[in-house]
């Protein structure tokens, strides 16, 4: 009952953010999980082999270009990670070791802000499938930490500082610095996005603040929404 059990870790967020006055991040969480709950509704009566074909139904919308799914794709999420280490085996596996990293720097040059996310957790952290493929790197982590703060303003730090990294030097803070201005005006045109964007985009797949891409614990495809919507 995996939305059940998110529940109470959404309020505290929830919580938190209103209490800081955040009341458009605390009223677009509240959103999530109606929108996860609807979800789990929907997901209900979906026949289990169409579930079970979900991830090569994503891998092919996202190999044709078909932005959220590249950006799932690229997390991982075409595997069920709960069973152990099954997907190690998986014949879909070592494609997706290949195509992840190029996928997710091509949803970045699509102007997705989710992606600024889902690199700094890459290169930043080793939680979950596409950060333990991705090596930790402080410098990129580093700039795409400030390109989030370039883009989500005071909240970028506060939601992207999850994730323990190696101290950058001098020079690779400088390096983060200018690279993180580039991508900026190259992928974002300088814009000011919403801070609650980055997670809210992949909604609602992942469960409530998208904790399961920091948990290590992708969505399953219908699976565990419509378990949810049962239990």
């Amino acid at each position: 009952m995996h939305h059940e059990s998110n529940r109470p870790f959404l309020a505290k967020r929830m919580e938190q953010a209103e209490e800081e006055g955040e009341l458009a991040y605390a009223e677009a969480l509240r959103q999530r999980d109606a929108d996860y709950t609807r979800l789990a509704l929907s997901c209900a009566d979906v026949p289990a082999a169409l579930r079970e074909r979900g991830g090569a139904y994503l891998r092919q919308a996202a190999r044709a270009g078909e932005p959220e799914a590249m950006l799932r794709y690229a997390d991982g999420q075409a595997f069920d990670v709960r069973d152990g280490y099954a997907y190690l085996s998986s014949p879909d596996f070592d494609p997706w070791r290949r195509e992840a990293p190029v996928m997710l720097q091509r949803a970045l040059a699509m102007g997705r802000p989710e992606a600024v996310h889902l690199l700094y957790a890459a290169y930043g952290s080793d939680d979950g499938l596409l950060s333990s493929l991705v090596p930790n790197d402080p410098e990129s982590a580093r700039a795409y930490q400030m390109l989030a703060v370039r883009m989500q303003g005071a909240g970028g730090p506060r939601l992207l500082g999850r994730f323990d990294v190696v101290k950058p030097t001098p020079e690779q803070w400088r390096r983060a610095i200018e690279r993180s201005a580039e991508w900026h005006q190259r992928h974002f045109g300088s814009r000011r996005i919403d801070s609650a964007r980055a997670l809210d985009g992949l909604a609602p797949l992942h469960d409530p603040l998208g904790s399961s891409n920091i948990q290590g614990e992708p969505a399953a495809f219908c699976d565990r929404a419509g378990n949810a919507s049962r239990d």
